[in-house]
């Protein structure tokens, strides 16, 4: 019974430790490196919807503004870009 509890913990525990890691590595801040000679480079940027009538947490206006400037930094990186951006409201 132990060893079945034990075994539950870890298949339960182990994967969100991992998702836990990934999104710990994948948030760091980086700088855009230039592109290398003869390079074409693709990026998606996943804005999600500006709630217009939010003035502060998640998909405000408010966090908006703080997320603007790494869309910006990326788009401006490439060659060629596109991005559809919704507000609500």
């Amino acid at each position: 019974m132990r060893r079945l509890r034990s075994s539950w913990a870890i298949g339960l525990f182990g994967p969100l430790a991992m998702l836990l890691a990934a999104q710990i590595r994948n948030s760091r801040g980086s700088r855009i490196t230039p592109p290398t000679s003869g390079a074409l480079r693709i990026a998606s940027h996943n804005v999600h919807c500006i709630l217009l009538d939010k003035a502060e947490g998640r998909w405000s206006v408010g966090n908006w503004m703080k997320r603007r400037h790494a869309l910006d930094a990326a788009f401006k990186a490439l060659d060629m870009a596109a991005s559809q951006l919704k507000s609500l409201g």
